[in-house]
């Protein structure tokens, strides 16, 4: 099964989305505006379902 992640990105902070490919919402979290938390949380085991 395909996944997605989705950002929206403002210069304070980042909201991210994970859906499956029927656009089904797997995952939701706020970030902080940085590449390294958001890389960290896209590549961590377990931070979304089947990332």
């Amino acid at each position: 099964m395909e996944h997605y992640a989705g950002l929206d990105v403002s210069l304070r902070s980042c909201a991210v989305c994970v859906v499956d490919s029927k656009g089904t919402i797997l995952h939701e979290r706020d970030l902080p505006c940085e590449i390294e938390e958001i890389a960290g949380y896209l590549n961590a085991p377990g931070s979304s379902p089947a990332l």
